[in-house]
């Protein structure tokens, strides 16, 4: 005895028996279908890649083939701090992500020297966006 042929192969099976609509030229009755891109998760960070390193030496670039590698690095890295610093913030009892959380996540997550410096970096940002803004909170 023949197997039942499940539901969803009969309808594959009818969209293959469609006959194409009439046309005229090549490529009678077929429809041209736009392939959709699927959008990698996070963020395209190349073009500050690109300042970074313009910033450091106008020599210096970096191939395609090696700009989503790092740009996947980024994405990661970026995701697996966010993920401990909402583990810190919910550990905390808190509802709103302070620079303290932040703190704590990149110790966490980075290894010795990266972690002191990403802190270092983080404090700076902070002091530049607390002057920047001091004039405007009055």
């Amino acid at each position: 005895m023949p197997p039942i042929a499940k539901a969803s192969d009969k309808k594959a099976i009818k969209k293959l028996e469609k006959k194409p609509t009439e046309g005229k030229g090549k490529g009678e009755g077929l429809k041209k279908t736009k392939k959709s891109k699927k959008k990698d998760s996070g963020t395209d960070y190349s073009m500050y890649i690109h300042k970074m390193l313009k910033k450091y030496d106008d020599k210096v670039s970096i191939s395609k083939d090696a700009m989503p590698v790092l740009n996947k690095l980024l994405n990661v890295c970026f995701e697996k701090i966010a993920s401990k610093a909402g583990l810190v913030m919910s550990q905390n009892h808190m509802k709103t992500l302070t620079a303290k959380d932040m703190k704590l996540a990149c110790e966490l997550v980075l290894p010795g020297q990266l972690s002191a410096h990403a802190v270092k970096e983080g404090q700076v940002a902070i002091a530049k966006f607390t002057e920047a803004h001091a004039g405007k909170a009055k």
